[in-house]
């Protein structure tokens, strides 16, 4: 099956939509408004046919964020060659933060994969990651904070509850790494905020990947919708309901600030099976066109009900590839070629 998440930035950028609440939960009041206070940043992910000036220019606007991510080691070659930082030839606008060109105070979202292996497959993950490897990584995120003054977050390892990551369902690892990777940052790059963000469905009351408030700056969660052969509307309350558990029980409970680390509305193509029931389909079923169906996945986010229902998201990435289903299928971007209509206008939220 072949879920595509091609949402056309018209979609993604908003206006703010009336929430009708179909769902059962009551988790939103329509009528509420956010705290006078509240501000709200939107991110996105690019890739290197894109740089930050480029990206803006598509939109329209200035986004308040951009997603850049890397691995610790940053590589191991065939050879055994361990590289703990990107070589000159192969900076990018994704990763080389000191390029972006859009020439806005824009905060840095780090994420950090532990997802090398060595040649011979017989150590990989996080058992690479040496205390080497946490120090040149510091290094280079201070040198952002110190040279660019943007505002750097770095999310480690993240939906570390998952097992289609190396590092994933280890928490008694996760948990001794994230400490030793916390005490080089606070040392080495005081300035830079540690990001906690696992997937959506981390279980409720599990508390065994959580490293302890003093060393998490930030909570985030990964959450996408996927219809899994059906082309929908999505729920009012979908998202409300997914993040809610990784909401309250650590960002509310340690009162942290909030980000949905990466999430979409996935419109899918293609055949396939549906996993919770096995059924087969030659192509999914459209009940909406992909407008309708993305638009009420942000309408759900952008909307002045679910800030106040959620007073300490401060922000949201979109992540927006035309992707094979599965996590480590091809993937390309596809902002390139979408419009934005500049009737689009946001919530007064900081974006």
């Amino acid at each position: 099956m072949l879920p595509l998440p091609t949402a056309s930035i018209l979609l993604v950028l908003l206006s703010v939509l009336p929430l009708h609440i179909t769902g059962q939960s009551n988790l939103i009041n329509p009528t509420a408004t956010p705290p006078a206070n509240f501000r709200f940043a939107l991110g996105a992910w690019f890739d290197n046919t894109n740089t930050p000036a480029s990206f803006n220019a598509k939109l329209g606007r200035n986004l308040a964020s951009f997603q850049a991510a890397q691995s610790i080691p940053y590589d191991v070659l065939a050879n055994g060659t361990v590289w703990l930082d990107p070589p000159e030839w192969q900076r990018n606008y994704t990763w080389d933060v000191d390029r972006w060109d859009d020439a806005t105070d824009a905060s840095v979202f780090m994420t950090i994969y532990a997802d090398k292996f060595s040649p011979d497959g017989s150590a990989g993950g996080m058992d690479l990651v040496s205390d080497d490897a946490l120090e040149h990584l510091a290094a280079r995120l201070h040198t952002i904070t110190t040279k660019t003054e943007r505002t750097v977050y770095l999310r480690w390892l993240p939906e570390f509850n998952g097992n289609w990551m190396p590092y994933g369902k280890r928490p008694k690892q996760f948990v001794q790494l994230w400490q030793r990777m916390a005490t080089v940052m606070r040392s080495a790059a005081p300035g830079v905020l540690l990001v906690w963000s696992p997937n959506f469905d981390l279980a409720r009351g599990d508390a065994a990947y959580w490293p302890g408030a003093d060393v998490v700056d930030v909570v985030g969660v990964s959450l996408y919708y996927k219809g899994y052969g059906v082309n929908d509307a999505v729920n009012d309350e979908f998202v409300a309901l997914t993040m809610h558990t990784v909401y309250a029980e650590y960002a509310e409970a340690y009162q942290k600030p909030f980000v949905i680390s990466e999430c979409s509305a996935g419109w899918e193509v293609g055949n396939g099976s549906n996993p919770s029931t096995g059924e087969h389909f030659t192509a999914p079923s459209n009940k909406v066109d992909q407008a309708t169906m993305q638009s009420t996945f942000w309408g759900s986010i952008l909307n002045p009900a679910f800030f106040a229902r959620f007073p300490l998201l401060h922000g949201a990435y979109i992540f927006e590839f035309l992707k094979e289903f599965g996590f480590y299928g091809g993937r390309r971007k596809i902002f390139k070629r979408i419009s934005v209509s500049r009737r689009t206008r946001l919530c007064g939220a900081r974006l």
